[in-house]
């Protein structure tokens, strides 16, 4: 970057950052979450305006994985069981009831004013039926409701991402089978063992908080929003609703007198309005990226398909601009500097007076027999749900591999490869399903933008199926031996 390029990267980052507060300001004005201002301020920045490119697509996937849960963590945090106790049962009912409600009635007029096939009408339900968790923390909180009519919906909101989910990724397997049962029993489980897991985390840990001094107040929000995190991943590692998890951790933690809570709601609070600009940054941007390149090779080069990518070109530009937008912000940057205060006075445990050579490799053989035992529980024919989870194990371990790199050698880095292989092939394979879905919600219109949209699903749908057939051999591959005899 020349000077004078970092004279204007400087100008125009300036610029975002006053008209960012000029906007958080409006908004608050017109009881309206911020994140619309900064949508429609990325608009304006993004590729078709201003033309500020933002093409990390692997970042903006990892960014927008933890989004919703740091969101809810945030709600949770901030939420005074006061103001929700007398509506926790009728906002589960809403939460419950009412999105099976709102996706039957949305698949009913899907499938029949849409001519959608009822496997997609009911994905399509199941992706509207909750609600913006973000938004509806956001303005409810400036509006002057009945605190009764504000906590029920603060608690729906809180509560409605996990049936939501559940549903999404049971209707959004390829093939698909549909159980009653089995689909009950899945749905049960993963709300009850999400509602133990977090109350049980939640507990325990405001227990500890309490009784163990921390050296620095800094520690405090971090520790907090690492319980909700953990909460958050323990769900999912159970099979269960990490979302509910984490929502009702972080509101027991909130509300039980914990040491310097101000000091923890406050973190959240900033991580809860950072955490804003991620929610949308996923939703495009990963099938942008594979979906330019696979209408490229259509007989006219992709012009049939042109309205099929400019819808999600606009959705990405708006999201990423957003994000961009946040992260060059003087608020941003508090963020860090608290982090970093936190970091100055680390609470270590025992292993750290260990030679490193020796504590090291045992972080990354945890990763890596959790990955191991899951892929020895998949069948002969796993579903893409089941391989997705296999990529999220098998990016841990590669993690933990590279950061062990350093001290281990040649060995760590061999065995981070190995993983790399394998992530990159299941990754392919989650992005194929999820265009594929995509793209078939075109197939209802009758013009060459619908004939080019479903050419493209085929070619998805048939790498997918290529996919399937080969991430066994890489992770035989990642499974030799040899690569983790250093562990």
């Amino acid at each position: 970057m020349s000077l004078q390029q970092l004279y204007m990267t400087l100008l125009v980052g300036g610029l975002v950052v006053l008209v960012s507060i000029v906007a958080t300001r409006v908004a608050s004005r017109l009881g309206l979450p911020s994140l619309l201002l900064f949508l429609a301020l990325g608009v304006v920045l993004g590729e078709d305006v201003l033309g500020i490119e933002f093409n990390d697509a692997q970042l903006a996937q990892n960014l927008g994985t933890a989004a919703l849960a740091v969101i809810l963590i945030d709600g949770g945090l901030t939420t005074d069981w006061s103001d929700i106790r007398s509506v926790i049962a009728p906002a589960g009912v809403l939460a419950s009831a009412g999105v099976g409600m709102s996706t039957a009635v949305t698949a009913v007029g899907a499938h029949y004013l849409l001519a959608m096939g009822w496997q997609q009408a009911v994905l399509l339900g199941a992706i509207l039926a909750s609600t913006d968790a973000a938004a509806v923390f956001s303005v409810l909180r400036v509006l002057p409701l009945p605190r009764r009519v504000a906590g029920l919906l603060e608690a729906e909101s809180g509560f409605n991402d996990a049936p939501s989910v559940v549903l999404v990724l049971l209707f959004s397997t390829t093939p698909f089978h549909l159980s009653a049962p089995a689909f009950v029993g899945t749905l049960l489980y993963e709300l009850a063992a999400g509602v133990a897991i977090g109350v049980a985390l939640g507990w325990l840990g405001a227990i500890a908080l309490r009784r163990i001094a921390l050296p620095a107040s800094g520690l405090y929000p971090l520790a907090t929003f690492g319980l909700g995190i953990v909460a958050f991943a323990a769900g999912g590692a159970a099979h269960a609703s990490g979302f509910l998890a984490a929502y009702l951790a972080a509101l027991i933690l909130a509300n039980t007198g914990l040491p310097h809570r101000a000091a923890t709601r406050s973190f959240a609070e900033g991580l809860g309005w950072l955490a804003q600009m991620l929610g949308d940054v996923r939703d495009g941007d990963v099938l942008l990226a594979g979906l330019k390149e696979r209408a490229a090779e259509l007989p006219d080069r992709g012009a049939s398909a042109a309205p099929v990518l400019e819808t999600l070109k606009n959705s990405r530009d708006g999201a990423h601009t957003a994000l961009l937008d946040a992260l060059r912000s003087d608020r941003y940057a508090l963020l860090l500097d608290r982090l970093v205060d936190a970091a100055n006075a680390p609470v270590l445990t025992t292993a750290a007076d260990e030679p490193a050579v020796e504590a090291i490799p045992a972080l990354v053989r945890r990763p890596w027999h959790r990955l191991s035992k899951r892929a020895k529980d998949l069948g002969d024919a796993p579903t893409d749900h089941q391989l997705h989870d296999l990529r999220i194990r098998t990016k841990r371990a590669r993690y933990a591999a590279e950061a062990a790199a350093p001290v281990v050698g040649k060995q760590a880095r061999a065995f981070a490869h190995a993983a790399a292989r394998l992530q990159d092939v299941l990754g392919d394979l989650n992005d194929a399903v999820i265009a594929a879905a995509w793209l078939s919600g075109w197939a209802v219109r009758d013009d060459d933008a619908a004939r080019a949209a479903e050419q493209l699903a085929a070619a998805e749908r048939a790498a997918a199926d290529a996919l399937r057939g080969t991430w066994r051999a890489a992770w035989d591959e990642l499974a030799d031996p040899r690569l983790r005899a250093w562990m």
